[in-house]
């Protein structure tokens, strides 16, 4: 009998020592299935971010080097900037030069990995970057979007990669988007105005530091410093976003050829709403079916009148 409790003693401090080396695994895939409602199986990537000057820098692996790279998922290549390019290789005899409205592009036919955790992404086609991004060896543009269910939690500076939209989002609000002749994703926004509610175009752009609009709409747009906060995202743009809530007019210059420019017109759009508000929340991108799913962070309640 004493054998027998002996044994039983043995296995429950057996069981409990191997319960307690557990815990601290169990606890941290809990956590992260509580941030993005997301089961281990479904997560491709977890991937930091850094918010600097309203741009999002991620680290990223190219041809097994570990660089910072600005998200912009509004470019069609991954980009590099061309000061850093001879490094990676030689491109004589790979470059196409293409002087499209009116700004010269350089593209290079050489396979690049991408790599980031758990996840290696090639591409045939780089963009060589000719303005100089001072921060980041270049852009991480929208091939790594188009195949995935992107996840940007501000609250926790993480980007994650998934098969799918996560299960319970009932705290998120659904904005569909189209895809426009210039290949950016575009959502309708109605606008109160000197002319009636008025729908505006407006690019999500990540890339963006701030949100803007055409200088015409800028004139007739109702602006009510006292409205209230809300999850629309026409309301929040009245009340929050500085370019618009002072009406300044934007002058543009194109830096190709010196000449006055107009972005919205080759974007495609009537404005863009950028990271000033975007850093406001929490963002599911569904590029699979056109859906954008967002819902108010902390940095949003921390500003918030209410």
């Amino acid at each position: 009998m004493k054998k027998i409790n002996c044994l039983l003693v043995l296995v429950a401090l057996a069981i409990f020592i191997t319960n307690c080396n557990q815990a601290p695994a169990n606890s941290n895939t809990v956590e992260e299935k509580a941030a993005e409602n997301l089961s281990p199986a479904d997560t491709l990537s977890i991937i930091p971010m850094k918010i600097q000057q309203w741009t999002i820098y991620i680290p990223c692996s190219i041809n097994g080097t570990q660089k910072e790279f600005v998200l912009d998922a509004e470019w069609k290549y991954h980009c590099i900037e061309s000061k850093y390019i001879q490094g990676l290789f030689d491109t004589t005899g790979h470059t196409i030069t293409s002087n499209a409205n009116g700004f010269k592009t350089v593209l290079c036919n050489k396979q690049i990995n991408f790599s980031f955790p758990n996840q290696t992404i090639k591409v045939d086609t780089i963009e060589l970057l000719m303005h100089k991004e001072p921060d980041g060896f270049g852009i991480i543009g929208s091939p790594l979007f188009d195949t995935s269910v992107v996840c940007l939690n501000f609250d926790n500076k993480k980007m994650y990669l998934t098969n799918k939209v996560p299960n319970d989002i009932e705290d998120y609000e659904e904005l569909d988007y189209v895809i426009n002749t210039k290949d950016h994703r575009v959502v309708s926004l109605a606008f109160p105005s000197a002319e009636g509610q008025k729908v505006v175009k407006m690019l999500v752009d990540f890339g963006s530091p701030f949100s803007n609009l055409e200088n015409h709409l800028k004139k007739i747009i109702a602006i009510d410093e006292n409205k209230e906060d809300s999850l629309d995202l026409a309301s929040i743009l009245m009340s929050r976003s500085a370019p618009i809530h002072y009406r300044r007019e934007t002058t543009w210059t194109n830096s190709q050829n010196g000449q006055t420019d107009n972005p919205f017109e080759r974007w495609g759009c009537n404005g863009v709403i950028g990271m000033d508000i975007i850093s406001q929340y929490n963002w599911i991108v569904d590029y699979k079916h056109n859906k954008l799913y967002y819902c108010p962070n902390g940095i949003y309640r921390k500003n918030s009148h209410k």
